[in-house]
């Protein structure tokens, strides 16, 4: 149950990040690369997280 709930919010933060992350990037065209290397960079990071904290709790 645990697992459904954390997945569950990382799911609407990932959600969150993509909304926040749209207006940003119409407004910084020219830095599209670096803003979505960045974006995606963190958001490969929450997932290694989650996966490991999720991975340990249902041990």
């Amino acid at each position: 149950m645990k697992n459904i709930i954390a997945s569950f919010a990382l799911f609407v933060g990932l959600a969150a990040m993509n909304n926040l992350a749209k207006p940003v990037l119409e407004s910084y065209s020219s830095h599209v690369f670096e803003l979505s290397a960045m974006y995606g960079a963190t958001t490969f990071l929450l997932w290694m997280i989650a996966f490991k904290y999720i991975h340990k709790k249902s041990k």
